[in-house]
């Protein structure tokens, strides 16, 4: 509360009227949170003792979606947490990655959404494309995934964006995926740590998955090579571009999004793989801590 007071002074001193305009629109929200607490609260308080199929008929036939910011198409999400309502940001959390998809997808491409948690990024470009593209979208959290299924068919959007419970590595093998929690569209799980990485969370689920690589999608299944790839899986980037460099050198790859950590070495050796693959880093954009920025790579025509 200090640091609000002091933000809000310091405010009023440099920009008066437009702090204002902000604090009034902060309580505003303030308040609309405090309300819907206390309804909840009152309607737990009166369903906690319910019988089991009274609170299944209730759940069951309240099914909430929220509206994903993005202006140009309608898209909703499955809303069953604060978590889920969070994920309808999407936009205004990385306009860059939203800008990044409408300035390089085209008709007839296929991107693959790697880390695709609930779906978002991969509805914008089906919608965005009239289903005349052709998304892979790969998360491995069984929560996350079920949303994820979700709000394809909400969206009608079957027919072009592909859901995979699927976690991408360098080669084909078991992985443990370490969940830091199970609300779906929760994220910074951990992958396949070795053992002498300490996890920075205690796991509340550790899920034996099959891992495949990319080229392995291609060469084994058949899978259609990508023309665009985001890559978001905190902290597994290195090893899905490892297993992926006969994917990265295909000519019909035209550019990579990566979320990466510079305090770790990720991106240095993010930036190495990919500019011997052809690519060269175009942008970069903080995400708002200095530390996790994400690297837009395009594919180098000169070389």
């Amino acid at each position: 509360m200090k640091r609000y007071f002091q933000k809000f002074v310091m405010g009023i001193r440099m920009a008066p009227y437009s702090t204002l305009l902000r604090s009034a629109s902060f309580l505003n929200r303030q308040a609309k949170r405090v309300l819907e607490n206390f309804i909840c609260f009152v309607a737990l308080s009166i369903l906690r003792n319910a019988p089991v199929r009274a609170k299944v008929m209730i759940k069951t036939g309240l099914p909430t979606q929220i509206e994903l910011d993005y202006s140009r198409r309608r898209i909703e999400l499955c809303a069953d947490s604060d978590m889920s309502i969070r994920r309808a940001m999407a936009c205004g959390k990385e306009p860059e990655t939203v800008a990044w998809i409408e300035a390089n997808l085209r008709p007839g491409d296929v991107l693959f959404d790697i880390g695709a948690n609930v779906g978002a990024y991969s509805l914008i470009a089906a919608k965005q494309f009239s289903g005349e593209v052709k998304i892979f979208s790969f998360e491995p959290s069984f929560s996350t995934y079920d949303q994820l299924c979700r709000n394809v068919i909400i969206n009608d959007c079957q027919d072009n964006v592909f859901p995979f419970l699927m976690a991408l590595t360098d080669k084909s093998k078991l992985l443990t995926f370490e969940y830091r929690s199970l609300v779906g569209g929760a994220a910074e799980h951990a992958v396949d740590l070795s053992n002498d990485a300490a996890l920075t969370f205690k796991p509340v689920f550790s899920q034996r998955l099959l891992g495949n690589s990319m080229d392995e999608l291609a060469e084994r299944f058949g899978f259609p090579p990508p023309t665009l790839i985001k890559l978001d899986v905190d902290g597994a980037e290195i090893a899905i571009l490892e297993g992926a460099k006969n994917t990265l050198c295909s000519p019909q790859l035209k550019s990579v999004l990566v979320e990466v950590r510079e305090d770790d070495g990720m991106a240095g050796q993010v930036k190495q793989l990919l500019e011997e693959a052809g690519f060269l880093l175009v942008e970069k954009y903080d995400r708002g801590n200095g530390f996790v920025w994400n690297y837009i790579f395009h594919r180098n025509n000169s070389v």
